[in-house]
């Protein structure tokens, strides 16, 4: 019997940088443990996207700014 299970991550929607780089977990069975996940990662979500932390920055009024179309 073959068995079907479905594994959730983040990606970056700018650089496609896997929120699971470099960790022991490939991805989650749940969709909310691979946000928070990628939240620990220092990824953010703005307007239903996710970004990493390579991909964003706040200004010296904390106002967030996206490096748009970069690619890793």
């Amino acid at each position: 019997m073959i068995k079907k299970i479905i594994c959730y991550t983040i990606i970056c929607d700018n650089c496609s940088k896997d929120a699971n780089k470099g960790s022991e977990h490939v991805g989650w069975t749940e969709k909310k443990f691979a946000v928070i996940s990628a939240l620990d990662a220092n990824f953010i979500e703005n307007e239903k996207k996710h970004y990493c932390n390579d991909c964003y920055t706040y200004d010296d009024n904390d106002k967030l700014f996206i490096y748009l179309n970069k690619k890793s």
